[in-house]
């Protein structure tokens, strides 16, 4: 037990002592950057960025939206996905994608697989024959 104890108070010790030289070190780091100007020589910009960017907080307007992108895409279509599940508006989506592929467009899609868990080997099969780029991504390490 007196050695347990003594192993904790040398951690405490130890823990301590690195947020004191943390803070120390900050503290150094903020003088210098002030007494040379630092702050002052470089300002913070940051590029204007232009998007026709939505949002949607309704399912139906994001499914009409992105199935409408994806028909009237003329060079590529590249969908990344956390999740697909084994319902209606996930086969419309798929056989969209197949379509798209088959007009001769190509079509990458990649789903998290974790998220992808309930994607059919036979509905993967069916994308790959359709020419879709299909791939999973985030693959759990163990």
């Amino acid at each position: 037990m007196k050695k347990l104890l003594k192993f904790i108070k040398i951690l405490v010790i130890t823990i301590i002592s690195l947020f004191v030289i943390l803070f120390a070190l900050n503290e150094i780091e903020m003088h210098y950057a002030q007494k040379n100007n630092i702050y002052t020589e470089k300002p913070i910009i940051y590029p204007k960025g232009y998007s026709d960017l939505s949002i949607f907080t309704n399912g139906k307007e994001l499914n009409k939206q992105l199935f409408n992108d994806i028909k009237n895409a003329k060079k590529e279509v590249h969908i990344y996905f956390f999740s697909i599940s084994n319902d209606k508006v996930s086969h419309q989506f798929l056989n969209i994608l197949k379509e798209k592929s088959d007009e001769g467009v190509p079509v990458y899609y990649a789903v998290d697989r974790l998220g992808g868990i309930l994607l059919e080997r036979k509905e993967k099969k069916s994308l790959i024959e359709h020419g879709v780029h299909f791939t999973y991504f985030n693959q759990p390490k163990l």
